[in-house]
């Protein structure tokens, strides 16, 4: 973790006043050895030549110490997998309060803000108390605004952005969602992956243009799927758009493998056509998708973690290297359980109480639950 950042001042302001580390030295009645050791890090200056050192340079004090904790990548990562692994174990209060005194310690690693933002996002469903829940949602949303307003890194404010908006939706206010993701669905994006691809192979690396090439289509599909599971919702009063969407969703998700591959999102998807077929009144159906889905979470042996597989062999480096890498965003016991009970307390399949088929998978919920 770095915070004060007055060796990089130090350097940047003496070069720009275009004098040697002996001169400084002179100035300040030190060694030239002293201000070596400053420009490094190997040390700071005492904290009575700090006024000096300011003066001289002709900038505060702020200025000159540069006071901007960070985090690496690899620290915030394992923060939030912490507080992650911590919601099983401590009161959540606590854990908030760490995560409040992380982001007031560093206030502007911009990253990180975005991090337990998306902590407080993800794990909103923790906090039985709406109005609580919904100060939450706001808490979050006004991290992502920081973000949103203070990067400088481009990918990291439109991310912030999308998460922001997801907080309207949250909070109830679509209005803002869209506003906020106008200029997102307004323009039609090249995805990067094709260029950096390109380039890869202008280069000579074929296989760094492969792995990139896999990581757009690996992409893809995930994008792919979460439109499908919320159009079945909106198309399941329409026989035919309904039909067709199942139909396409299945032989893709087939085609990839999606069970081995992404189990979540196969799970995702057999849940999604059984509220659609509940809605449509399709018992039959429903708890053949239901049962299916039942069948597969019980003797998932695969992780609900990112992977790749025999066909995107080459993106487990880069699923790595994301931002919280592999793992889930929320508890993978929490997940688990919220998908039992998107079965066990879902007012959809009421219905479907007085049938066998239906009281035979939810023992079989309720044991894994339970395990």
């Amino acid at each position: 973790m770095n915070g004060i950042r007055i060796a990089t001042t130090l350097v940047k302001k003496r070069k720009e006043k275009n004098i040697t580390q002996e001169e400084l030295a002179h100035y300040m009645g030190v060694s030239k050895a002293s201000v070596s050791k400053w420009e490094t890090g190997a040390s700071y200056p005492d904290i009575a030549f700090l006024p000096q050192l300011a003066t001289y340079f002709d900038i505060s004090i702020d200025e000159l110490m540069d006071y901007q904790p960070q985090m690496t990548k690899e620290e915030i990562r394992a923060l939030y997998h912490t507080f992650t692994d911590q919601v099983t174990e401590r009161p959540f209060e606590d854990i908030l309060e760490d995560c409040r005194e992380t982001v007031r310690k560093y206030y502007a690693c911009y990253p990180l803000l975005l991090q337990m933002g998306l902590f407080l996002f993800n794990n909103q469903s923790l906090i039985s108390d709406q109005e609580k829940r919904i100060d939450l949602v706001q808490e979050a949303q006004a991290l992502f605004e920081r973000v949103q307003a203070e990067t400088n890194d481009a990918a990291l404010a439109q991310l912030a952005l999308k998460l922001n908006a997801s907080c309207c939706m949250a909070l109830g206010d679509p209005d803002g969602a869209l506003v906020l993701l106008e200029s997102l669905i307004n323009e039609v994006q090249m995805p990067p992956e094709l260029i950096a691809s390109a380039a890869y192979q202008m280069k000579g690396d074929v296989l760094a243009a492969k792995r990139i090439m896999q990581v757009g289509i690996f992409q893809g599909l995930v994008v792919y799927f979460n439109y499908v599971m919320n159009y079945l919702t909106m198309v399941a009063d329409d026989t035919e758009a309904f039909s067709e969407t199942v139909k396409r969703a299945q032989t893709v998700a087939e085609l990839y493998d999606l069970r081995h591959l992404h189990p979540f999102f196969q799970l995702g998807l057999d849940l999604t056509c059984a509220n659609a077929y509940a809605l449509r009144g399709e018992q039959g159906r429903c708890l053949d998708a239901l049962e299916k889905f039942t069948d597969e979470f019980v003797r998932n042996t695969t992780p609900l973690d990112l992977h790749g597989d025999a066909y995107f062999n080459l993106i487990d480096s880069w699923l790595a290297g994301l931002d919280n890498g592999t793992q889930l965003p929320r508890n993978t016991a929490l997940v688990t359980e919220g998908l039992v009970d998107a079965v066990l307390q879902n007012p959809a399949f009421a219905g479907l109480t007085d049938k066998k088929r239906y009281r035979t998978l939810c023992v079989k919920l309720e044991k894994l639950k339970a395990d």
